[in-house]
């Protein structure tokens, strides 16, 4: 039920998916909800989104703070000590009712942390107007979402694959992932077609009957 989703997760959501629309490519992936294991403490710790620069190596950890009061210094400093465990190249943290002097000055001398302020109510009615057709792919998951949703399945579409057949010419296909549900599709660009709930790695289009399988 879409009733006991706790905001603070639609809040991750939002800003998974407006940072991959922003950074993922065949080089940077965008991920949700990632255990990275710490350099120092040994011990597994949980980053809500973690951007990674394949090529550079250049890694961005990010904590949302959906709080009705603003995010305060004990907080900031547990991220700080949590994102030099980790030893990424930046840490961010987004929240809601922005943050106390404190925090703010906390980081002052510190290039490698962030505090950015986004408003919910803005970024779900924009994310969710957004979430429409571009061109023929399609950002919302059709398994967990249905008119009386109130809150929508979102979908993380992969860089595109190309795939040679067998006339030499070269067809595209998308791979995504719903936020909500953890579903997978795979868009066919040839016929524009979605399939849904692909869990295994070939994939076969009801509508042209193509074949692709996904290492």
């Amino acid at each position: 039920m879409d009733n006991d989703i706790p905001m603070w997760k639609v809040y991750e959501w939002l800003n998974t998916k407006i940072l991959h629309n922003l950074n993922n490519s065949i080089n940077v992936k965008v991920s949700h909800n990632v255990m990275l294991t710490g350099l120092i403490s040994e011990e597994k710790r949980q980053v809500d989104i973690f951007v990674d620069f394949n090529i550079s190596g250049y890694q961005v950890a990010i904590d949302c703070k959906k709080y009705s009061n603003k995010v305060d210094i004990k907080k900031v400093e547990s991220f700080i000590g949590m994102c030099e465990d980790l030893g990424v190249d930046k840490g961010i943290i987004i929240a809601t009712k922005g943050f106390t002097k404190g925090a703010k000055k906390r980081i002052q001398n510190n290039s490698k942390i962030e505090l950015q302020i986004l408003d919910w109510k803005k970024a779900y009615k924009s994310i969710i107007t957004e979430l429409d057709y571009n061109n023929n792919l399609n950002d919302i998951c059709t398994c967990c979402t249905t008119k009386d949703s109130i809150i929508p399945g979102i979908l993380l579409w992969d860089s595109p694959y190309g795939v040679e057949e067998y006339d030499g010419s070269t067809s595209i296909y998308f791979l995504g992932e719903c936020l909500k549900c953890n579903s997978k599709s795979i868009y066919c660009d040839p016929c524009g077609i979605i399939g849904m709930n692909a869990k295994y790695s070939t994939f076969k289009c009801d509508c042209c009957e193509r074949e692709v399988t996904f290492k």
